[in-house]
């Protein structure tokens, strides 16, 4: 199973529209989805408390188009 997203996994991306995100995951890297400025739905298939517990690298987020993960249980914001 998968555990970590990776340093600029995603960087650039523009047309990733969605991501699951297993609940496996532990880590993201650091602009991990940097400049994925389509994407509009981060969901987690874990709990908001796992979510809360995951190591996330620096900018990982930066310049997407979402506010919140959806998880389980509930939504976080960013």
């Amino acid at each position: 199973s998968v555990t970590s997203i990776g340093y600029e996994a995603f960087y650039g991306c523009s047309g990733l529209t969605s991501v699951s995100i297993p609940e496996s995951v532990t880590s993201i890297g650091a602009s991990a989805f940097y400049g994925c400025s389509g994407l509009r739905k981060i969901t987690f298939e874990g709990t908001v408390e796992q979510w809360k517990k995951i190591t996330k690298g620096s900018s990982w987020h930066f310049y997407v188009r979402t506010t919140k993960v959806t998880c389980s249980n509930g939504e976080v914001e960013l």
